[in-house]
């Protein structure tokens, strides 16, 4: 199994889940990032009304229309962006419904879900060490209500793991998925670890979907070398930057042989 990035979303053939958005509350992702901006945003707006200066007050200004713009395009990315960008990566997965899929840093559960309900006998396997640094509320009951609310906590299992250390068999899932997960290992070592431990529990044929926006490169090149087949590196657009086009998610996908 392997995606196929030349299909075109808008030409893909229509699925029989439930297309509806995914209901639930999934957080902020790095909430003091907004905050932050807007908390600038404002101090320089500020600044442009106590200006002395044309000059000067066109300069505060800008400073502050970039930062309000930068908390915006954020806080699309994470109450909307995210959830267009997976659409489309599972869109482009040739799912029949009864594989088993393991989301790595699953937080609040916005991946897992997208993907159980493309199950029918399958199921989705979510890890997290639960830290609310990570993502705003993350928390273990937090994810079953939205898997309820998605009516799809049947199909769903939770656990608490160590990404670089799972408990997991090897050879497991069709399809192992990581959103903005690795990188909050801060370790280079540990990062290795996770990506191998990724690579270990999938399926010979499955796909791996890593999503950051920090470190992709070392995703790649530790698949490569763990012996993953059609690594790819690829941009996910503006819906998937965390402010701005600096801070832009990329996925490496790549196969298990």
């Amino acid at each position: 199994m392997s995606i196929d990035h030349r299909v075109p979303v808008e030409d893909l053939a229509p699925r029989t889940y439930d297309r509806r958005r995914i209901a639930g509350k999934y957080g902020i992702d790095a909430p003091c990032v907004p905050l932050l901006s807007a908390v600038f945003g404002a101090v320089a707006l500020v600044g442009a009304v106590v200006a002395s200066t044309t000059a000067s007050m066109a300069w505060w200004l800008a400073v502050a229309v970039l930062l309000f713009s930068q908390a915006l395009v954020f806080v699309h990315m994470t109450f909307r962006g995210k959830f267009v960008v997976w659409e489309r990566l599972f869109d482009q997965l040739p799912l029949d419904g009864d594989e088993l899929v393991l989301d790595v840093g699953c937080g609040r559960g916005m991946v897992l879900i997208a993907a159980a309900r493309r199950l029918t006998t399958g199921r989705a396997i979510g890890i997290d060490l639960w830290r609310a640094g990570d993502q705003d509320g993350n928390d273990p009951v937090a994810t079953r209500v939205n898997a309820h609310a998605n009516r799809v906590a049947d199909r769903i299992d939770l656990q608490t793991a160590d990404m670089c250390r799972m408990q997991l068999p090897s050879a497991t899932f069709d399809v192992v998925t990581a959103n903005v997960a690795i990188r909050t290992v801060k370790d280079r070592v540990k990062r290795r670890a996770a990506v191998e431990e990724i690579y270990r529990v999938t399926k010979p044929g499955g796909t791996m979907l890593l999503v950051d926006t920090q470190h992709v490169l070392e995703y790649r090149d530790d698949l490569v070398a763990c012996g993953a087949e059609d690594v790819r590196l690829s941009s996910l657009g503006p819906s998937g930057w965390f402010g701005n086009p600096y801070v832009a998610s990329r996925l490496v996908s790549a196969t298990k042989p």
